[in-house]
């Protein structure tokens, strides 16, 4: 049975590509389409588009396979011209009703597709996404994101022998006590055959001065839609994900800042944390500076005293 999951994933959200005008004129429904299906099978349905317009609008339907970027942080890209042989085989699985179609004003229309997996076919995840050009106008090795085109993403899972096999790559923490900003850097890197969408909490907790009472200063949610660019993770890539918060106020003397990663994903768990101490050398320098100083003025106190003293032990002989 084909299982269909509309959701707000990493590659769903709309793939508003254009400019304001466009993403005034048109609609789709959904944003994103996450499928399941085992080999031999037939799935069948529609996007809906809207016309948001006044005026009649036409649109060209391009059929595009996407993969991870190795160049930006495994962000998605789509496959251009250059398609591998499991994207030229897994895109003639897919067929869409119309090559273009008309909008009438405010009119509402169904694009029907039908996806067709073949008994051969391997386990694993195969991306592409529907898109509508109002130029007719291909796209060639652009990143999931371009001028002039929109439409639905698809993440479609063929179920056989799924591996699921994520792990973390590198996690960072790091502290900029000019701007009073804290950084973590995640990095996760999915071995298996399929996208992995980890959740969890990521948190930031601090010392006090003594180090022994430590408080959360914040707990976000470590999801799809974290970070500061939103995600699953593609299969045989990884991906990074880097969380900022922002500082109140450093302490007189020193801390330390904690971050802690918890998530799961199916029934792969990592829980790890990195520590970064910051000490606030211009204040300790200070208080020793003002400790010298007041042992300097007391040693010659006493100094002055023990003169002034033995000057009235030989005034007195």
């Amino acid at each position: 049975m084909i299982n269909k999951s509309l959701s707000l994933l990493f590659l769903a959200v709309f793939i508003w590509i254009g400019s304001a005008t466009l993403v005034k004129a048109i609609g789709f429904t959904p944003v994103s389409v996450d499928i399941k299906a085992a080999p031999g099978q037939s799935y069948q349905d529609s996007i809906k588009v809207i016309n948001r317009s006044e005026k009649v609008i036409y649109y060209h339907i391009i059929l595009k396979a996407f993969r991870a970027s190795q160049a930006k942080a495994g962000s998605p890209k789509f496959s251009g011209n250059e398609l591998s042989d499991q994207e030229k085989e897994f895109l003639n699985w897919i067929k869409v009703q119309d090559q273009v179609i008309q909008l009438q004003p405010k009119q509402v229309k169904r694009v029907k597709y039908q996806i067709t997996v073949p008994e051969e076919a391997q386990a694993g995840g195969y991306y592409f996404g529907i898109l509508f050009s109002k130029t007719g106008q291909d796209v060639n090795k652009q990143a999931l994101g371009m001028r002039g085109l929109s439409g639905p993403i698809f993440l479609m899972t063929v179920t056989g022998n799924l591996i699921y096999d994520f792990q973390l790559k590198e996690f960072r923490l790091s502290l900029d006590p000019e701007h009073q900003n804290l950084t973590c850097s995640v990095n996760l890197e999915n071995k298996g055959n399929v996208h992995v969408k980890p959740q969890g909490k990521i948190q930031f907790k601090q010392n006090g001065l003594f180090l022994n009472n430590q408080q959360l200063i914040e707990s976000r949610d470590f999801n799809i839609l974290s970070g500061d660019h939103s995600g699953s993770i593609l299969p045989k890539t990884n991906r990074k994900w880097v969380f900022d918060f922002a500082v109140k106020s450093l302490p007189l003397f020193w801390t330390k800042y904690q971050c802690q990663l918890d998530i799961v994903y199916q029934d792969i768990h990592i829980n790890q944390k990195r520590d970064t101490t910051y000490i606030n050398w211009r204040s300790i320098i200070a208080i020793l500076t003002i400790i010298a100083i007041l042992s300097l003025v007391i040693l010659t106190i006493k100094w002055l005293a023990m003169i002034k003293a033995g000057k009235e032990i030989s005034s007195q002989r």
